[in-house]
């Protein structure tokens, strides 16, 4: 009897331990991957194996690049990556095993860390594409783990700075917020009085010239789509084909609270790889890109 008692009591201790050592499938388990979360993350640090990106969180919460904190940073950026970086931590890790080279996982040149507020830091590494176009990728937390980075993160983290610039809002300018318009290219200056939607030159009505129709179009809405350079260096508005100017345009217009003011676009040069002039707002110094349709009309005036 106590022989058979002490036989059930090894079973079951064999049992026990069994039970203790079992892992669930990769599947079922519960990721070793610590969630990301925005309201405990003051910074966050990513590199696509060229650049390295680093930004953090301000007194305000605001979002700051850290190389240069009065950049004019568009804090929706730093947001989708912090929001890409939750997605991906609450994945699960597939169920295929194999080398860390078969995934490109083998170097750690590419790479987006998330730092916490109570100090701790989370890093993945980044590899070759998937089939499906998103990017393998390996946790610190989780070093063993195959996960799927979705696409948009590696594209963000391609992006250069200045592509993570706030723009200036758009100027909109009916003919009845407009008073005068001065268009330079060359030698050439047309100076124009602009009421009550009527254009004149020197007295003379021409609302109906093709090129004046175009202008009034192109101003019903003045804007940029890229920032080129922020506080560029000596020379670079030369460069830029800014100095001297390609063209000016000069316009005299009435806010939105009724107050006279002016807004002075200077055009440079073509950037082929941009498909957008260089272009300067009034005497900013930041150099940005504007897309073909106004000043390739001032650079044939």
């Amino acid at each position: 009897m106590k022989i058979r008692d002490r036989g059930l009591l090894l079973i079951l201790a064999l049992l026990l331990v069994s039970g203790c050592g079992a892992k669930d499938a990769p599947g079922g388990e519960e990721t070793a991957v610590p969630t990301v979360t925005a309201e405990e993350t003051e910074a966050l640090s990513c590199c696509d194996g060229t650049v390295t990106l680093r930004f953090r969180r301000n007194e305000t919460g605001a979002w700051q690049w850290l190389d240069d904190p009065d950049f004019p940073l568009d804090g929706q950026y730093p947001e989708e990556l912090l929001a890409l970086a939750a997605e991906l931590s609450a994945r699960s890790a597939l169920s295929e095993t194999g080398a860390a080279s078969q995934y490109g996982l083998d170097t750690k040149d590419c790479y987006l860390t998330v730092f916490g507020s109570d100090g701790t830091e989370q890093t993945w590494y980044f590899g070759k594409q998937t089939p499906d176009g998103d990017r393998y990728a390996r946790a610190a937390a989780d070093p063993d783990g195959i996960y799927v980075a979705p696409a948009r993160l590696s594209e963000l983290m391609s992006r250069s700075i200045y592509d993570m610039a706030l723009l200036p809002k758009p100027f909109v300018l009916s003919d009845v917020e407009l008073r005068a318009v001065t268009v330079r290219c060359g030698e050439g200056e047309d100076v124009l009085e602009v009421s009550d939607g009527v254009w004149t030159r020197q007295g003379r009505d021409v609302t109906e010239e093709d090129k004046i129709a175009r202008l009034a179009a192109a101003l019903a809405e003045v804007s940029v789509q890229g920032c080129f350079d922020y506080a560029p260096s000596e020379g670079v508005f030369a460069l830029c084909g800014l100095e001297p100017p390609a063209a000016v345009l000069e316009i005299a217009y009435v806010n939105t609270v009724g107050v006279d003011s002016m807004l002075t676009v200077t055009v440079g040069d073509l950037r082929s790889d941009r498909q957008a002039y260089c272009v300067r707002l009034n005497e900013e110094d930041t150099v940005y890109l504007m897309d073909g349709a106004l000043p390739e009309l001032l650079l044939a005036w």
